[in-house]
């Protein structure tokens, strides 16, 4: 019990100091989890606890019948988005519309906790827009990450979702924000010189755009040379 309790003190130490450098929320996010597992529990545990009580004993079976429960009900709550994700794939795998619109609904209903909606990004110090810049553009291709960003809630998202007339929410600002970061990795492209290059004005490009706008890990072992 004493090692179970130093971990949960890690996980949350972890949790907290990622939360931290990432500019997101973490108590919200933690009481959601806790309370659909401990509610998961409670609704089949209680069962299983009232045919000990009542009917078969602590029996070594009973025990680890309800030690698989509550297993299960913590890993649902940590495998969710992948679960309803396969499970869309298979009943709506040739309808993706309806994929896409689950998919962007889970988007929103996942970020939202995790939005620190007091944080003013124009209040950051350099230090603090650099690093959230950072871990923006790591995420740039997780749209679900990018959504928690406080990047997102830059004037220039707004004005740039005004005046392009689209509905301002979590995706919308998100999907703003990668484009926003894409085209500003495209100004750092040198002008004349072709479509790629490999002299040293092309450095700072091709260190943003290839692995980050086109997804191209280069130590990767599995890359695909084309």
């Amino acid at each position: 019990m004493g090692i179970g309790f130093d971990l949960v003190l890690l996980g949350l130490g972890i949790a907290a100091a990622d939360a931290l450098n990432q500019g997101e929320a973490l108590l919200p996010d933690i009481f959601r989890s806790l309370a659909y597992s401990f509610l998961i529990i409670i609704i089949f545990g209680v069962q299983i606890l009232l045919a000990m009580l009542f009917s078969t004993g602590a029996t070594l079976a009973m025990v680890t019948l309800l030690l698989a429960v509550i297993m299960t009900a913590i890993v649902m709550q940590t495998f969710s988005d992948m679960i309803q994700t396969g499970l869309d794939w298979l009943i709506f795998g040739r309808i993706s519309r309806v994929r896409e619109t689950r998919e962007e609904a889970r988007v929103v209903a996942k970020a939202a906790p995790r939005s620190r909606e007091v944080l003013d990004p124009t209040s950051l110090t350099e230090e603090q827009f650099v690093r959230l810049t950072r871990r923006a553009l790591s995420q740039l291709a997780n749209l679900p990450r990018l959504s928690a960003s406080p990047l997102t809630r830059m004037h220039l998202i707004e004005a740039r979702l005004d005046e392009k007339q689209r509905d301002d929410n979590t995706l919308e600002r998100a999907a703003e924000l990668k484009l926003l970061l894409a085209e500003s990795i495209d100004r750092l492209k040198p002008r004349g010189e072709g479509e790629f290059g490999m002299m040293d004005e092309w450095r700072f490009y091709n260190a943003l755009y290839f692995p980050y706008v086109l997804g191209i890990k280069p130590y990767s072992r599995r890359i695909d040379s084309d």
